[in-house]
């Protein structure tokens, strides 16, 4: 980590030592051509090499020497090849003491993970990720890889505080790449809307009833309606029933907001087929 930070920063005795290593190794020649095209870039207004130096000097730090180590004796704890076999690891990043950090390993293992996956050689182990609080790793190039995450025997369950987190252009095609969704009680909502929007309508029957003063009929009826009002003061009235079908949201962003119990959520599921279920409310405390 420390070496590839010399290098981008455009340290000259990193340089050396790695033209001496690669001509030393009988390395193809491309490889020191290249590194003669990062030493031109250096210092131009375009370099790149600055900026990725700035990120990586947050990594380059004790505390995480063992997660980069390389070398003969270095043996990773875990590496994103390993998904074939059988296996759970659990990855706590730095969230209170490097925030910063901990946000850039996020989106690196949710990066490696949906490229891991998607080209496994073996499918016959389902390969899941779930990631607390994924607003960091999510960009549009995990988007595109969980929309193949089915067809290679895989998946990820994203755990989002809010949507706002996210860019705005990511937002829709998120919530179509993924196929179940779940809203839990507290969203804002403006969050409930994609969800709202995402679930679609439905057809409900709705029965209006319609009270209008009666009016018709001849002479004796009309006088025997006026007897009738004189006497007890109301006036004679119709009733008229009308039924039809209205198209409702399924799951209104009010009701998402105001209207959902605590201990509770409304899911929406998607089989492996592509079949969809209609959202429904399921009490979590069960």
């Amino acid at each position: 980590m420390r070496e590839l930070r010399a290098l981008l920063a455009g340290d000259a005795d990193a340089a050396a030592t790695l033209r001496k290593a690669l001509r030393a190794s009988g390395a193809p020649a491309g490889h020191e051509a290249d590194l003669l095209h990062r030493e031109r870039q250096h210092g131009r207004a375009d370099d790149p090499g600055t900026l990725l130096a700035d990120r990586l000097a947050l990594l380059d730090r004790p505390v995480f020497a063992g997660c980069f180590a390389d070398g003969p004796g270095a043996r990773p704890a875990f590496a994103m090849r390993a998904l074939d076999h059988p296996l759970r690891v659990r990855i706590k990043l730095p969230e209170r003491s490097h925030p910063e950090v901990a946000r850039m390993l996020s989106r690196l293992v949710v990066a490696q993970f949906v490229q891991a996956a998607g080209a496994r050689e073996e499918r016959s182990l389902f390969a899941g990720l779930v990631v607390d609080d994924a607003s960091a790793a999510v960009d549009a190039r995990t988007v595109r890889g969980l929309q193949r995450m089915r067809g290679a025997n895989a998946g990820a369950l994203l755990v989002l505080r809010t949507l706002v987190d996210l860019p705005e252009a990511l937002r829709a095609p998120l919530f179509g790449a993924v196929g179940c969704r779940m809203a839990f009680p507290g969203i804002a909502p403006w969050d409930g809307r994609l969800f709202s929007e995402a679930w679609g309508t439905h057809l409900v029957t709705e029965t209006a009833v319609t009270h209008t003063p009666d009016t018709s009929g001849g002479v004796v009826r009309k006088t025997g309606r006026a007897a009738r009002k004189a006497l007890s003061g109301t006036t004679p009235q119709t009733e008229s029933v009308t039924t039809r079908d209205v198209e409702r949201h399924r799951w209104s962003p009010s009701d998402l907001a105001h209207a959902l119990p605590s201990g509770h959520a409304v899911i929406s599921l998607t089989t492996v087929a592509g079949d969809q279920v209609p959202p429904v409310l399921v009490d979590l405390r069960d």
